[in-house]
């Protein structure tokens, strides 16, 4: 647990230092007198995430004319019945995507256009079981499993009226479980997002605020 915890927090001391010291070069480096300079920060929630109890909630940052740094925080919540038993649990995460975009020379530069780029994510499940499975056994008991993936992610985002951002995607990565202890129901399992071991396609749409 500690390792695990670890391991966030350099992630995340990491990814704010490197937003500083992005922002400030990009401050430097680009004239806004020569380019038509949109906007530099986009905030958005994955609305498809939303409906299936998965909220996240994505911040993404031009560092500079081509490139740009998305994060993603997200927060998943479960709670399954059967008739003689009931699991409860939550699950946290957080990944970036280094974005290099096309800039399109009518509306400039990052964060809008066509991009592609290399993605990282850790998650973090927990849950607790009680009751009794479908033979009478007890199969009461705790859940913890981590998990950290890495791939490569192709999308367009577009930028509407200096304001309303769309960002849609399609992309693989590679899932590897760790830190797993105990069991939950396989129907339960199914449903997470550690449930994607191995190599998996992803793909979606985010919406938001761009200023």
């Amino acid at each position: 647990m500690k390792t695990v915890f670890f391991r966030k927090s350099i992630l995340a001391a990491f990814l704010l230092t490197l937003i500083f010291m992005s922002s400030e070069a990009f401050s430097q480096t680009t004239n806004k007198d020569s380019v038509k300079w949109g906007p530099r920060n986009v905030v958005k929630i994955n609305p498809l995430s939303e409906i299936w109890g998965n909220a996240g909630l994505q911040y993404e940052r031009a560092l500079g004319p081509k490139t740009s740094l998305n994060t993603t925080v997200s927060l998943l919540g479960f709670n399954h019945e059967t008739a003689a038993a009931q699991t409860l649990g939550m699950g946290v995460g957080a990944g970036t995507e280094l974005r290099f975009y096309f800039p399109m020379e009518d509306y400039g530069q990052a964060p809008q256009g066509f991009y592609f780029g290399p993605t990282a994510r850790v998650y973090q499940v927990y849950g607790t079981t009680t009751g009794l499975d479908e033979n009478g056994a007890d199969i009461s008991g705790t859940y913890r499993a981590g998990s950290y993936s890495a791939g490569a992610v192709l999308g367009h985002q577009f930028i509407i009226l200096d304001a309303f951002a769309i960002d849609t995607w399609i992309g693989a990565n590679i899932l590897t479980l760790v830190d797993q202890q105990g069991e939950l129901p396989a129907d339960v399992t199914q449903s997470l997002p550690l449930a994607r071991k191995g190599a998996s396609l992803k793909y979606g749409i985010a919406i938001g605020y761009a200023f």
